[in-house]
């Protein structure tokens, strides 16, 4: 089990080894009108009832815009927070593949590392629960949900209600909500891990996602990812772009500097690096972190990371 209290914080680049797209490539399939576009506007047109002129007028204008994401964009153009959030919907609804998480393309299949680490000593389900582990997503997707569900269910011979029941207590904190609770059967606010695009399914994953930004302020999400931070002895940020506005929310430098000025133990921090260059990641040091710390980065994937600095171990 992991018996060091740890906290990862997980980026879009987190969720790529399991179908995902990375912000840049989401943005990319939005906008294109000939790769994947017009089915998304079949979807959202002809399934949730808004005009093809509208969803035309959102996407060229998304494009135009030059900004580098969705989010981005609607923080600028509330006017499209509905059109956007359905989009954002279909693209990643029908990514929502269960064989791509048990057995992903590539080498950086961190999840299972991570089970491995979850799951030694815990001989039995109900010691799950004991592990000192917490996350907090920036992303929309439920990979990591039904990752543990499966394997829970998988390695101990449990019953879907039984496995939930075992995982549950692992406290994933999707701050920008997420494409609706995961949960192995359907109601009004959860869903299974499957790829769907109709309109039951879009509007139940829209209405669960928060993009405007200055909705955000205050919200009790990120006040609850602060105060984790207190808690944990090591940070790991995977697949994180350390965007400003995302780490001022998660107030990290504030709460480093609160637990340095009462004397307490600042807690290591480990970051996946990949494709920042040297200047980016003294940046992220300087001006999102501050101060004296342990921080440890590597322009490496999320395995590796996992791997090279032990903190699993």
């Amino acid at each position: 089990m992991i018996k060091k209290k740890t906290l990862f914080v997980l980026g879009a680049g987190a969720s790529m080894p399991y179908g995902f797209p990375s912000g840049a490539e989401l943005r990319e399939h939005i906008c294109s009108a000939h790769t994947g576009g017009r089915p998304l506007v079949n979807a959202v047109v002809n399934g949730c009832g808004v005009s093809p002129e509208h969803v035309e007028k959102f996407r060229d204008s998304f494009l135009r815009s030059s900004l580098p994401s969705i989010d981005a964009f609607l923080a600028k153009r509330p006017e499209f927070a509905e059109v956007g959030k359905l989009a954002i919907a279909y693209e990643l609804c029908r990514r929502e593949s269960p064989g791509r998480v048990i057995r992903p393309e590539g080498d950086d299949n961190w999840y299972k590392h991570l089970w491995a680490a979850m799951s030694w000593d815990a001989h039995g389900p109900a010691v799950l629960r004991n592990n000192q582990i917490r996350f907090v997503t920036f992303n929309y997707d439920r990979s990591l949900e039904f990752f543990l569900h499966e394997s829970t269910k998988h390695s101990y011979g449990l019953d879907d209600a039984e496995a939930l029941d075992a995982w549950k207590p692992i406290q994933i904190l999707h701050v920008y909500g997420s494409l609706g609770e995961f949960h192995y059967l359907a109601n009004d606010t959860a869903r299974p891990y499957k790829p769907a695009t109709d309109e039951n399914t879009l509007r139940l994953a829209a209405r669960a996602l928060k993009v405007i930004p200055d909705a955000r302020q205050g919200d009790i999400a990120f006040s609850m990812a602060s105060e984790w931070l207190t808690w944990a002895d090591t940070v790991c940020f995977l697949g994180f772009g350390f965007d400003r506005l995302n780490m001022e929310r998660l107030g990290v430098s504030t709460t480093l500097e609160l637990l340095r000025s009462n004397g307490a133990k600042t807690p290591r921090i480990v970051a996946s690096t990949w494709g920042k260059t040297p200047s980016e990641v003294e940046a992220v040091r300087q001006v999102h972190l501050k101060g004296p710390l342990d921080f440890f980065s590597l322009d490496q994937q999320n395995l590796m990371t996992l791997r090279n600095t032990g903190i699993l171990d």
